[in-house]
């Protein structure tokens, strides 16, 4: 894994590709879930050319994390930045963990 310089839980890679600064020791929230009427939301914000796609895993456990196969979640590098929403449908494990990966072109 990259280095850790400020702790705060961000590899500096990461924290290039979301654009967020890399020598603060704040931890930004880079994406954002919400269950709205059976359906879950996430919603980020990248600078242009990023993309972000979900990953689920049952256990959190190294090497369990996979593309979540659901409509919509592939990898969209828009030529502007800004706020991005993604929605599906409510997945049906009691427990499933969810994360995002950051990628460029």
């Amino acid at each position: 894994m990259p280095p850790l310089d400020e702790r705060d839980g961000l590899d500096n890679r990461t924290e290039f590709l979301a654009g967020t600064p890399p020598r603060t020791g704040s931890n930004p929230v880079l994406l954002k879930i919400a269950a709205v009427e059976g359906q879950l939301q996430f919603r980020h914000t990248l600078p242009a050319n990023r993309s972000l796609v979900i990953e689920t895993s049952e256990t959190l456990a190294p090497g369990s994390w996979q593309h979540w196969d659901v409509p919509g979640n592939s990898p969209v590098f828009p030529a502007v930045g800004g706020e991005r929403l993604i929605e599906f449908p409510r997945p049906s494990p009691a427990k499933q963990f969810f994360r995002g990966r950051i990628s460029a072109p």
